[in-house]
């Protein structure tokens, strides 16, 4: 029905696909959160990927997670999660103090039905 793609009105109202300054900004707005093994090459963000697309759409730059991804791992930024290191043993005492605890919860309400 339309001769030539422009000739559509919606494709006419929709913004080329490529944005030639997307990866500068992109790199300018994770500069702050970069974090990384300094003894090694790896290095990763201190932040969510959400939230830097939350922040190029307010800078005017249309872009999903999996491209802010793909642009991201073309730069040698990888997925990081932190875990929780376990550090000496539990105190033998802990569960005791929290029996103890619970004990005297439950005495004083005992003690303030009864008045």
């Amino acid at each position: 029905m339309w001769g030539r793609a422009n000739d559509c009105p919606a494709v006419a109202d929709q913004k080329p696909k490529k944005d030639s300054e997307l990866t500068g900004v992109l790199l300018a707005q994770v500069e702050v959160y970069t974090a990384g093994d300094p003894m090694s090459t790896r290095k990763w963000l201190n932040c969510r990927l959400q939230d830097l697309q939350d922040k190029l759409v307010a800078l005017g730059h249309q872009v999903s997670l999996p491209m802010i991804r793909r642009l991201l791992k073309l730069r040698s930024y990888r997925l990081h999660i932190n875990r929780k290191t376990v550090e000496g043993k539990p105190h033998p005492e802990r569960n005791r103090q929290f029996e103890y605890i619970r004990a005297e919860l439950l005495g004083m309400k005992k003690l303030s039905n009864c008045a």
